[in-house]
């Protein structure tokens, strides 16, 4: 296989996986499209389109995409205040990918012709505004522990799964000394001390 057939199998592989698992739903009369992406909240990336009355040059409704405010949401509860300096940050960062931050700082915005472009633009505009955001979390308050109580340490996860999952008949626990003396618990030597 020469190296443009390689290369033309890893463009369609990632192209397909760009695609795979993103759907377009409507509810409430809202048009919204589900990606398979996520923030770094754990939540995945869905993005509203809007089709505008607006006409482009090529005769093409405008359309406007958004977050619905969700990636600012969090980071709004916790410590995210009107005027806070990072809210310059955040305007630079989306910027950069053509997507506006509404006048009320709650909501990412793009509009145009409606491309893939676009839409692709307020992706990777969330995903790297959300990978600024989560290290100004505050890790007391973070909703992406999948454990019931967040402070809870990993030891005493460990007694709680043990307690609720017995060990069953004739169990052996492991050895004290663990590893130093395998050969007496594979082969029968004897034992070191």
């Amino acid at each position: 296989m020469s190296s443009v057939e390689q290369a033309s199998k890893f463009v369609t592989w990632y192209l397909n996986s760009q695609t795979t698992g993103m759907r377009a739903h409507e509810r409430d009369g809202i048009c919204y499209i589900v990606t398979p992406y996520y923030r770094t909240d754990g939540n995945r990336i869905a993005v509203e389109v809007q089709i505008l009355d607006e006409v482009d040059a090529l005769g093409f409704n405008k359309v406007r995409y958004t977050d619905w405010g969700d990636t600012l949401s969090d980071a709004r509860k916790q410590w995210l205040t009107p005027g806070h300096p990072s809210l310059d940050i955040i305007r630079h960062i989306s910027g950069r990918f053509r997507v506006e931050l509404s006048a009320d700082d709650r909501t990412f915005m793009c509009e145009g012709s409606g491309g893939s472009g676009q839409l692709e633009e307020i992706i990777l505009a969330i995903v790297a505004v959300s990978g600024f955001i989560e290290p100004q979390r505050d890790p007391e308050q973070t909703t992406l522990n999948q454990f019931s109580n967040p402070g809870e340490s990993l030891l005493k996860m460990f007694e709680k799964i043990r307690k609720e999952h017995p060990e069953p008949e004739g169990y052996e626990p492991p050895p004290s000394d663990f590893a130093k003396n395998y050969k007496h618990y594979l082969y029968g030597f004897p034992k070191e001390e």
